[in-house]
């Protein structure tokens, strides 16, 4: 595995990084190219996240801030709270299982509410969220704001500091 080749003192010979931006910068040299001052790092559109390259390995800039800042890889998944996956903020990102990461993700494409877990039944709006691979029904109501409040109420109890937020 690469990131085991990565130490945090080579990363921060190579790189700064600054907690106000979250971007890296490089120091003074990589490989042959002199690149000292320049942010590190291209944004994958394909995959959404900001990746480094370090000596012909690629890492995903979220994961090096812990390695920077804590000295040692993160054992879990790195969160971006704001769900910005450029916003590597050290205040902005977290350590999540993967179950949490999941709970901390926005709406799906085909959404038609505009709320998550709030779907149009007949003439009233229904409310589910999934907890544990399990369902839960939150009720029926006769207008969707209520369906919305039913389901950030479920998110608060269920979901605590990973509850979504939306914007």
């Amino acid at each position: 595995m690469a990131e085991a080749n990565l130490t945090a003192s080579r990363l921060r010979e190579l790189l700064f990084y600054s907690e106000e931006t979250g971007l890296f910068v490089w120091r003074e040299r990589h490989g042959k190219k002199i690149v000292g001052g320049e942010i590190a790092g291209n944004f994958s559109e394909r995959r959404g996240y900001v990746d480094i390259r370090i000596d012909g390995n690629k890492y995903r800039a979220q994961r090096l801030v812990y390695l920077y800042i804590y000295g040692a890889w993160p054992e879990s998944l790195v969160d971006h709270i704001d769900r910005d996956r450029k916003n590597n903020r050290l205040s902005n990102l977290r350590l999540a299982s993967p179950s949490e990461n999941l709970r901390n993700t926005g709406m799906y494409s085909s959404n038609t509410s505009g709320s998550k877990g709030v779907y149009k039944a007949g003439n009233r709006w229904k409310s589910l969220i999934r907890v544990d691979y399990k369902l839960i029904h939150l009720g029926y109501f006769l207008n969707k704001e209520d369906a919305v409040k039913a389901r950030a109420s479920a998110e608060q109890k269920h979901f605590g500091e990973f509850a979504p937020t939306y914007s």
